[in-house]
């Protein structure tokens, strides 16, 4: 029987058999079935792990970490699996378990993630093929496309990392195609320094992620992360070792509102890789430095447009928050020099009064920074450089916003401009778009092309009109 496939966008199950990895003890490993479902996260149903019944009594019976192997004898980790089900063993007789966990290494028996060394890894997105393969249609591009012919590859050089974007000759399901639309594309990292699994997802992968969903306007989710780590097998003909990479999958259940795949009819891709020319790998390692450099901040933007469904009041604290975040980290202009505001707070320390001194100086530690209002209209009259009904959206709902945000933040009596409905909704996709604009400005992207993506994206919606 051929080898399922083995990875976190894709359900599979194979029998296996396993051990708690202390256990050295043990003389046979229990065998059990491990079943997995990208929306439940992973299940082993197994008989005689632990011969004694769990006490119900007690803790869930958690197990840290299983070593396990499938039935071709390829080595597992199963890490934090908990007891959801407990069947036989009150008085004798066989014990049968069904243990549930997040993560499941495929390939290799660790100890732990920090185990696991990550220098060669391929990783599988939702979107990135669409998104390589999108088509730009302009009657006078600035520059000539980027083109990826079958086998061929897009090198963009990183900090710290190389990453390869490359199409191959079939589909993502192995079916052979002579459409390039559909060949299935693969981001390959090589890593200049090996680093750990965590690092690694925290440095390339969620960037990756976040530029999907920047640039198609949709949700993204990990399909597979393949870890390749080099071996050296013994070769008949020749006394040199032959280096051979042995491939190791993480499967991770990062988040419980996973949504399904992508429908096969695909929209049009709002900011595809071929509006980049020639220009593309410069942008795409900007972005990565980019990405880094707003950290917190582009961390809730992107937990805020990579969900499902929308929550007017909380989206509309969470993008404003990035937005004041996104400006100080990018864009900040203290009213006056460091020196001056010292100056002043030099005056108020010298009040021997301890109780007044501590008062102004508590009040007085943010005074020389930005208002909340300032910042945000900085980053719409950065938009309205490329998109002139952003102008009339500043003037007319951005102070309704920041009263918005008042009153969700400190409640009491809410004043007229508060804004609800379908008011509120208008303003956070204004506030969305204005941000998505900032981001590509900070890429160098030029005006008509930004444009053109925003008009694609948001088409016919009410909102993108004047306010």
């Amino acid at each position: 029987m051929a080898r399922q496939r083995i990875e976190t966008g894709s359900p599979f199950e194979f029998d296996s058999f396993w051990r708690v990895a202390d256990d050295s003890d043990r003389a046979e490993d229990a065998q059990g079935r491990l079943s997995y479902d990208p929306a439940t996260g992973i299940e082993l149903a197994i008989v005689d792990l632990r011969t004694v019944r769990p006490d119900v009594f007690e803790s869930s019976g958690g197990i840290p970490v299983l070593h396990g192997h499938d039935l071709h004898g390829k080595p597992c980790t199963l890490f934090d699996a908990i007891a959801t089900e407990t069947e036989g063993g009150l008085f004798g007789g066989h014990v049968r378990e069904v243990l549930s966990s997040n993560r499941l290494v495929f390939g290799a028996q660790l100890r732990s993630m920090d185990d696991l060394e990550v220098g060669d890894v391929l990783v599988d997105l939702w979107g990135l093929t669409e998104w390589v393969n999108g088509i730009w249609e302009e009657e006078e591009p600035a520059e000539p496309s980027v083109e990826l012919p079958d086998g061929e590859v897009l090198n963009v050089p990183l900090d710290g990392a190389h990453l390869i974007l490359q199409r191959g000759l079939a589909t993502r399901e192995g079916r052979r195609t002579e459409n390039k639309r559909e060949a299935h594309v693969t981001a390959h990292f090589t890593i200049e320094q090996a680093t750990t699994y965590q690092d690694f997802t925290e440095r390339f992968v969620r960037p990756l992620q976040d530029l999907m969903v920047l640039t198609r306007r949709g949700q993204s989710e990990v399909d597979a992360i393949t870890v390749l780590i080099p071996r050296e097998e013994e070769k008949w003909w020749d006394e040199e070792p032959l280096r051979v990479p042995r491939d190791v999958a993480v499967i991770e259940r990062t988040r419980t509102d996973r949504p399904s795949p992508p429908e096969q009819i695909r929209p049009q891709i709002p900011m595809p890789l071929r509006a980049w020319g020639g220009s593309a790998p410069a942008i795409l390692a900007a972005w990565f430095r980019l990405r880094h450099e707003l950290g917190g901040p582009a961390n809730l933007l992107f937990a805020t447009l990579n969900k499902k469904e929308v929550s007017l009041e909380d989206d509309v604290l969470n993008l404003l928050s990035v937005a004041e975040g996104y400006h100080r980290l990018r864009l900040n202009e203290p009213p006056f020099a460091d020196e001056e505001h010292d100056e002043v707070l030099s005056l108020i320390r010298a009040i021997d009064d301890r109780q007044r001194r501590d008062h102004y100086l508590l009040r007085l530690r943010h005074a020389n920074e930005q208002s909340q209002k300032q910042r945000v209209k900085a980053l719409f009259e950065r938009a309205e450089e490329v998109l002139p009904q952003a102008e009339s959206w500043r003037r007319k709902q951005l102070q309704a916003l920041i009263d918005t945000r008042n009153f969700l933040t400190h409640w009491g009596e809410p004043t007229a401009d508060v804004l609800e409905d379908w008011d509120l909704w208008f303003a956070l996709n204004r506030v969305r778009i204005v941000l998505e604009v900032n981001l590509y400005l900070d890429l160098g992207i030029d005006h008509q092309t930004i444009s053109r993506a925003v008009n694609v994206a948001y088409h016919g919606r009410e909102f993108m009109g004047p306010a």
